[in-house]
């Protein structure tokens, strides 16, 4: 009997794209019969591919241990430096040491990535990103995504959706949210993009025009450019009056966001918000610290790059901000929140053990079904609020599928009858135990 474990990760189980090793008897030999017993001869060659399946999975710890390292120093570093002027930051010895283990550790660990999870390609000219193809597109992952990452096929409609919120055609769209951890939620309730434009390659007064005037999907219900906010019905001369100063070295006038309400081939709605990020020839933005690239999944295949995730300045700043943000919303109560931004902790810093628990608390617990049904609620007022076109059409399909996500959640209930009580102490004990391991792994005692 073998002494690997019998329960590796479902992620290396499902996931990994392993062959048989060579040297041991084929079990469908044609040329010459061995004298083993079938099942022997299956299972010798099951446990030798699982033994490789296990090496690599240690490779992995292994390389998560390092990058979790990596990440508390990028952490220190931010909480050492953050009111130092970037262009200081990025000149200094400490900066380029910290880039350079960075990008070492992101390289090898895509590359071992590349060999475990099928399809998936490291890209070696973005170190931390990882590519996979499928019939109309290529999408750009972090590495730390990959693993919970959606299927290529749930991307197609993603980015199909994505297609028809593009402001223009040379911006770099970016998929945000909690739909990058799909396989490990179970669900999502909106779509979160992030758009990044060149501001010298388009007229962006008439780009937003023809967003925000169309009476097809998408609708456009709601706008913002800069700090001012844009009421609905909209009009047009004040929207190109407002996109005409953005300006991408401005704190104020180098982002918007527009919300809309489409349709994908289904038929079935959905809430979308594009923020707008600003950005000059070099791709550079004041609304930068706006965004989080190690959130976002490039849905283009530009030539130009808006994100780098080895920047140690930016790894420690959203490492930082998903801390604070973990205890906001566990101070107001708001424990599926705060478990989301632990899930997010808990992949980027290589918690693999802590991300399957936080995934198995969610499916648990009816709290999220709750949410999804609250949120198809919400939709559905703001197409009555604001007499978007079709809404009759748009109407029966929520309702059709507020009746199925009701179903779900009674079968929820009965399978596991537990109260929000119990739903919050564990997500509180969970926090705790996430927090034991910053400690411990990640940040030291201090």
């Amino acid at each position: 009997m073998s002494s690997f474990p019998s329960q590796l990760p479902q992620a290396v189980w499902s996931n990994a794209n392993v062959s048989e090793p060579e040297g041991l008897p084929k079990t469908k030999a044609k040329t010459k019969k061995s004298s083993w017993p079938k099942d022997r001869k299956t299972g010798i060659v099951a446990e030798a591919s699982a033994l490789v399946v296990f090496f690599r999975f240690i490779m992995e710890q292994d390389l998560d241990r390092t990058i979790s390292g990596l990440i508390a120093r990028c952490s220190h570093f931010y909480m050492q430096n953050f009111d130092v002027d970037r262009i200081i930051v990025e000149r200094s010895a400490a900066f380029g040491r910290i880039k350079s283990a960075l990008e070492k550790a992101l390289n090898g660990t895509c590359m071992l990535q590349e060999s475990i999870y099928e399809g998936w390609i490291a890209d070696k000219s973005s170190p931390g990103y990882l590519v996979r193809e499928s019939r109309q597109t290529a999408v750009k992952v972090p590495y730390h995504l990959v693993p919970v990452f959606p299927s290529i096929d749930l991307i197609d409609r993603i980015w199909r959706l994505s297609r028809q919120i593009k402001t223009s055609p040379s911006s770099v769209v970016c998929l945000s949210g909690s739909l990058n951890l799909y396989e490990a939620l179970g669900s999502f309730n909106d779509l979160d993009f992030c758009e990044y434009l060149k501001h010298e390659a388009e007229d962006f007064p008439d780009c937003v025009a023809k967003k925000v005037q169309r009476d097809i999907t998408p609708f456009c219900v709601g706008a913002k450019i800069g700090l001012s906010k844009v009421g609905y019905p909209f009009s047009v001369p004040d929207i190109q009056t407002l996109v005409a100063k953005m300006d991408c070295a401005s704190e104020e006038l180098s982002h918007g966001k527009l919300d809309y309400v489409a349709t994908d081939e289904d038929g079935l709605p959905y809430e979308i918000s594009n923020v707008l990020i600003v950005c000059n020839s070099a791709g550079e933005s004041a609304a930068k610290n706006r965004t989080f690239v190690a959130q976002e999944t490039i849905l283009d295949e530009a030539v130009w790059s808006p994100t780098e995730l080895s920047n140690p300045f930016e790894v420690g700043r959203y490492i930082v901000w998903l801390l604070a943000q973990v205890e906001d919303y566990r101070n107001v109560g708001n424990y599926q929140k705060a478990l989301k931004r632990a899930l997010s902790l808990c992949r980027v810093c290589g918690f693999s053990e802590r991300t399957r628990e936080i995934a198995k608390l969610c499916s648990i617990y009816p709290n999220v079904l709750r949410s999804e049904i609250e949120a198809l609620d919400n939709l559905r007022d703001t197409i009555r609020l604001k007499a978007i076109p079709d809404c009759n059409r748009m109407l029966v399909r929520l309702e059709i599928e507020r009746q199925l996500k009701d179903a779900q959640l009674q079968k929820t209930c009965l399978m596991n009858p537990v109260e929000s009580e119990s739903f919050e102490d564990a997500a509180e004990a969970m926090i705790k135990r996430l927090r034991d391991d910053l400690k411990k792994d990640a940040f030291g005692d201090g």
